[in-house]
């Protein structure tokens, strides 16, 4: 999940994949993260937990998140039931420019033969998020989750002191996504895909604010 970096539970998924069904709505679930998963964690596709959740669903997927591809393009939708498949299709056709070679190529190559590469890269974001959640913690107000899967971290700066923090952090060279964006005032989201020493001058940074 976008932007907390919760990994759904079965259950949770469950319940989600009840309530469209009671009312008759189809899910369209956005899996572009689901490779950028941690230790102890497991992604779950919804469309996995029952053939009558997997009949109401689109399932969006793409290499791009997970393995830096996201200039090059290329996603694919999973549509299990017929009906829906040939409305998305309909939908898509004014707005699908189609893929050209390198997009599949690409594709192919990331999830074919880039297995060793992805598991070093998923190792090292994950010393990345302990290495900020570690911290982060060290600087009183500053409240977060631990994301279970994503390369985003969300701080919660509302007792930080802070009366603009996107503000107060740009004027020290550091530029986070604001929590607006998400509806959220007071919280701001960092991608820390991105070499260490590089997160140790944010940190540095960050802690300047508070002496």
């Amino acid at each position: 999940q976008n932007p907390l970096g919760r990994v759904l539970l079965p259950d949770e998924l469950q319940a989600i994949g009840e309530i469209c069904l009671r009312y008759d709505i189809i899910i369209c679930s956005d899996e572009i993260h689901g490779d950028l998963v941690y230790e102890g964690n497991q992604h779950i596709p919804i469309a996995s937990i029952s053939p009558e959740i997997n009949a109401c669903s689109v399932t969006l997927m793409s290499p791009s998140k997970a393995f830096g591809i996201s200039g090059i393009g290329g996603a694919f939708a999973v549509v299990s039931d017929p009906h829906i498949r040939d409305r998305f299709q309909s939908a898509a056709a004014g707005i699908n420019m189609g893929l050209g070679s390198l997009p599949l190529v690409a594709m192919e190559a990331a999830y074919g033969e880039c297995n060793s590469w992805f598991d070093e890269k998923l190792r090292y974001l994950q010393s990345n998020r302990d290495y900020l959640c570690e911290a982060l913690l060290q600087i009183p107000g500053l409240r977060l989750t631990k994301p279970e899967g994503t390369y985003f971290l969300w701080i919660d700066f509302r007792d930080s002191g802070l009366n603009e923090p996107y503000t107060s952090l740009f004027d020290v060279g550091l530029e986070l996504s604001n929590g607006d964006v998400f509806g959220d005032a007071g919280f701001l989201r960092l991608n820390f895909a991105s070499p260490k020493p590089r997160l140790e001058k944010a940190m540095e940074r960050l802690g300047s604010l508070f002496g």
